[in-house]
């Protein structure tokens, strides 16, 4: 994770990221990195608390307590965890079309078939001679 956050050299106002960085690893190296911002990570489904969450919960804490008060669906709504999607999609299709310029070949495979294009075709030389008969 440290060397993502290494790359920005502007300020962070928050960081999401999926179930993968879910962890105290993770919050403490955004935290050293960016200082107490908002962090939108989805706690794993077997996610305890933590021993401070009963006087002083941390944000991973605070996830977990959301989850099991609303839900997986209602905790990605509260918590805006849904933009993450869109984020990913649209870097996808921006990295879609850079690929697509700067490569001379197409990100898929293409398939040329002749008898597809109106090429010839083996047996119809055949068959136009059983027809003139």
């Amino acid at each position: 994770m440290a060397p993502l956050l290494e790359q920005i050299d502007s300020g962070i106002g928050s960081a999401t990221a999926d179930g993968a960085y879910d962890g105290a690893p993770t919050y403490d190296t955004v935290a050293a990195r960016a200082g107490e911002i908002p962090m939108i990570i989805l706690p794993h489904v077997t996610a305890v608390l933590s021993a401070a969450a009963g006087h002083h919960p941390s944000q991973r804490d605070q996830h977990i307590i959301l989850m099991a008060a609303k839900k997986r669906l209602g905790w990605q709504k509260e918590t805006g965890y849904g933009r993450r999607s869109l984020v990913e999609t649209t870097m996808g299709r921006y990295n879609d079309h850079r690929t697509e310029f700067a490569c001379a070949q197409p990100a898929w495979p293409v398939r040329r078939s002749s008898r597809r294009r109106g090429g010839s075709q083996p047996h119809a030389a055949r068959r136009t001679a059983k027809l003139r008969s």
